[in-house]
């Protein structure tokens, strides 16, 4: 859409970085998770952003041992001194760290599903459907649909 409008504009519209830093501590507090640190600026810590999201999912790759070009290409970094300083990090971090990515439990999706990113479409693994998400089970905003609980 970008080349089609010969580089001119944006593609789409996307809230700020600053309303998806508060949606997402919005949607942690809802979920249960109301660690002080992630959601509050002091002196000493510093609220989670979206951002951080971000960083964290780079560093997890570089934890892991993926190729330092393709996480710098995954990260977009227009710099290698960038991922650079990522895995530099990982190597700090990564004795004793665990699983990177393990898979989610599947307590959190029920007894008897499993987590799919399409809803009502049938999973690679199981054979198993996620309705399609109905008027009452829809999330806030800034959220996609919810699955069934």
């Amino acid at each position: 859409m970008h080349r089609e409008a010969k580089g001119e504009g944006i593609v789409c519209e996307m809230p700020s970085e600053r309303d998806m830093s508060r949606g997402l501590k919005r949607w942690l507090k809802k979920a249960g998770v109301e660690r002080r640190e992630l959601h509050t600026t002091t002196e000493t810590t510093k609220g989670i952003t979206w951002h951080d999201l971000r960083a964290t999912g780079i560093t997890w790759m570089a934890i892991r041992g993926d190729e330092p070009l393709k996480i710098s290409a995954r990260a977009r970094h227009e710099d290698f001194e960038i991922t650079q300083e990522y895995i530099r990090e990982a190597e700090i971090l990564r004795d004793g760290f665990g699983d990177v990515f393990p898979p989610l439990p599947t307590p959190l999706f029920g007894a008897t599903k499993v987590l799919h990113p399409g809803f009502g479409q049938e999973s690679q693994n199981s054979g198993e459907t996620w309705p399609i998400a109905g008027k009452n089970q829809r999330g806030g905003r800034d959220s996609n649909p919810r699955p069934p609980a």
